[in-house]
């Protein structure tokens, strides 16, 4: 099996971009050309990640506060607030933060791939929010992503 996003020059793999470990049950890693690890086709490690970790404050802010310490204030709209995570091969998650006023004056958090079939499954949990120092009514999402991903803010840059 190759992987979709295996570099034709990889010496590591020779192109095809996984690696069988010579186990009798074998255990499929995709080579450092493509940036992800996998065990069948669950993500069961990543090596050289970074950790990302998302949440909201007060009624009209959500942002990711561990690599990025950036965020979004949407001036009490009650609207989302949009993020795009994505790896340099296009794989990753848009993740959304929208305030609760009405409903239960809480953050709640969203996750979408950014394409159909390309979920990269990336480790990722809901977490306590005294973990992180997050406000106590915003759910708090990490998320371990590869090195080269990069984090945007759609708003900024006007939506997606």
């Amino acid at each position: 099996m190759k992987h979709p996003d295996a570099k034709p020059d990889c010496e590591r793999c020779k192109g095809k971009g996984i690696l069988d470990d010579g186990e009798t049950s074998p255990v499929y890693i995709d080579c450092e050309c493509t940036k992800r690890h996998k065990k069948g086709d669950e993500m069961s490690e990543i090596e050289d990640k970074k950790t990302y970790v998302f949440y909201g404050c007060s009624d009209d802010t959500f942002g990711e506060y561990n690599i990025t310490n950036d965020d979004y204030d949407n001036c009490a709209s009650n609207e989302p607030i949009r993020w795009r995570l994505k790896d340099s091969n296009g794989y990753g998650y848009f993740i959304d933060g929208q305030y609760s006023e009405k409903q239960s004056g809480c953050w709640s958090i969203r996750v979408e791939p950014i394409e159909e079939n390309r979920n990269p499954n990336w480790p990722m949990r809901f977490a306590n929010p005294s973990e992180y120092r997050a406000t106590p009514y915003s759910m708090v999402l990490v998320v371990d992503a590869p090195c080269d991903a990069t984090l945007v803010s759609l708003e900024r840059e006007g939506g997606e």
